[in-house]
């Protein structure tokens, strides 16, 4: 694993669904860690802080995480956590009928 291809990403949570985020380069917040904007570390948290201050009617919590650049551009979570708040539940959600 190559240091120069370590990163981070800001990430926090909608208050209207408690759905977790990605800042975009455009400033606004996707769904999708593939769509995040890399930072260099020590510059993401920095950005973590200032949304949160601002930002505090539409997300919650903003906080960085650090991810990992593969080949072809694919953003990978360095934890398992992150990495499941990614990509989704680990168990499949019945439904209610």
């Amino acid at each position: 694993m190559s240091e120069s291809n370590e990163k981070a990403v800001v990430t926090a949570r909608f208050l209207a669904d408690g759905a977790p985020v990605y800042l975009k380069a455009d400033g606004t917040w996707g769904r999708a860690l593939q769509e995040a904007q890399l930072f260099p570390a020590e510059r993401a948290d920095t950005e973590a802080v200032m949304r949160a201050k601002t930002e505090q009617r539409l997300v919650a919590d903003p906080y960085t995480i650090k991810v990992l650049v593969e080949s072809g551009g694919f953003i990978d979570a360095l934890s398992a956590r992150e990495r499941i708040r990614a990509t989704g539940p680990t168990v499949r959600v019945r439904r209610p009928d």
